[in-house]
């Protein structure tokens, strides 16, 4: 049996599991499961039934993807029906229009300050730990990042409640805009992140606003965008990825498969072992790198996956593997302890989607979980981006009450003021 065939096998089993706490096949943490622990899972499947392949860190493996994925499990919770629809929904759906279309701007005013124009294809923004970025350069890189996919979650939302035909056009103009601006990055994973934006808007819709009003899991709009997103996903990689022929398209999709594979693969086998030995780090500044770095007290001269291509390739640069929760772990924390690294991760996923779809539902609960929601996610993948991420959606969000509340004052003592000279 090919790999794919495994992992898919794998993710229809975890969707049984667990489809009492998913909104639906597109839901984002169904995706997060099918990619990155249905994969894992293929690894632990591979060295068990080939007795070939010797497996030194297999137990321990399975360990870890026990612990996280049964945490996640018992501490995610269960999908309700929709609650009654906010009030007053299009003027709701007005307002995360505003918020995303702001952010919309932000974005391409970040980019055209950094590059002076809107390429169709840009660059690598580099490695958070080694890549040696100008000043601005550094702060657009980590404004972007921390905008993330923001305002593609809050378009997707909104725009199919609006009632206006202007609004509504600006909201379909600004979400293409979005797409546009979010795979002008010649990374693999960019077609992933619109999936996973436009879901998670769709299924926000659903969940705050209106079970009814269903968009873009339409097998139309399905179809549209599953043809787009693998002509797109055949595009990057025949221009990113050297001496790849694809005899057919199972080839392609063991390709496809062996990508996620790669790092669990790294660890079952072993070879992981002497990198530890080998990679030098702060364990207690690691997590904190981001902020100690600025400081002259970085926890690594490069984070795990950079390392882990010189490791192998002889050479430093800003590409490397996600060294997921499993390598991270170990590395850090060791054999014992990366064990409750695990469950720490499964339970802390579990119950950030718990606090974020719990009452009350409003606005600002909406663009919260459109905002905080997607780097939650990308914990288990690599803690250090995730939280790079948050720490720039905090500033973000202590901006904008730096700057909306006094404003929201200033207006209300002005409308004040114009109804006492009206008397």
């Amino acid at each position: 049996m090919e790999s794919w065939e495994i992992s898919v096998i794998i993710a229809l089993l975890l969707y049984l599991w667990f489809r009492r706490r998913l909104w639906g096949w597109l839901d984002p943490l169904f995706l997060f499961l099918s990619l990155r622990i249905a994969t894992a899972i293929t690894v632990v499947a591979q060295y068990l039934f080939n007795p070939d392949l010797a497996g030194p860190g297999l137990l321990h493996m399975t360990l870890c993807l026990a612990i996280f994925t049964t945490s996640l499990w018992l501490y995610s919770p269960k999908t309700r029906p929709a609650p009654p629809p906010l009030g007053k929904k299009t003027l709701q759906a007005r307002h995360l229009l505003g918020i995303g279309l702001v952010v919309l701007v932000c974005k391409l005013f970040i980019l055209l300050s950094v590059y002076n124009e809107l390429p169709i294809i840009m660059g690598e923004t580099g490695s958070d730990s080694y890549i040696e970025f100008d000043m601005s350069n550094k702060v657009a890189s980590s404004l972007l990042l921390g905008f993330g996919s923001f305002d593609t979650v809050l378009l997707a939302c909104c725009t199919p409640l609006l009632t206006s035909k202007k609004e509504k056009y600006l909201g379909w103009f600004g979400l293409l805009v979005s797409i546009a601006v979010t795979i002008a990055t010649p990374k693999k994973a960019t077609i992933l992140n619109v999936v996973f934006a436009i879901a998670l808007g769709e299924y926000l819709r659903l969940y705050f606003f209106d079970r009814k009003a269903r968009m873009f899991i339409k097998p139309v709009f399905m179809g549209i965008g599953g043809s787009m997103g693998l002509l797109w996903a055949y595009f990057v990689y025949s221009t990113t990825v050297a001496n790849v022929d694809f005899d057919s398209v199972n080839d392609a999709l063991n390709f496809v498969c062996s990508q996620f594979m790669y790092p669990y693969s790294l660890y079952a086998s072993g070879d992981i072992y002497d990198f530890a030995s080998f990679y030098n780090l702060n364990p207690l500044l690691y997590f904190f790198h981001s902020v100690s770095s600025l400081i002259d007290y970085p926890a690594f001269t490069a984070s795990i996956g950079p390392s882990l291509h010189e490791y192998y390739g002889g050479s430093l640069s800003g590409h490397g593997i996600n060294e997921t929760f499993i390598i991270e772990g170990y590395i850090v924390f060791g054999r014992a302890m990366s064990l409750l690294y695990a469950l720490f991760l499964g339970v802390l996923l579990g119950w950030a989607r718990r606090i974020f779809l719990l009452p009350p539902h409003n606005v600002g609960k909406v663009a919260l979980t459109a905002l905080l929601l997607p780097p939650m996610y990308v914990l288990p993948v690599s803690s250090l981006l995730a939280i790079k991420m948050l720490i720039v959606c905090s500033l973000l969000i202590a901006g904008y009450v730096i700057v909306i509340g006094p404003l929201r004052s200033f207006m209300t003592v002005l409308g004040r003021s114009r109804e006492d000279c009206l008397r």
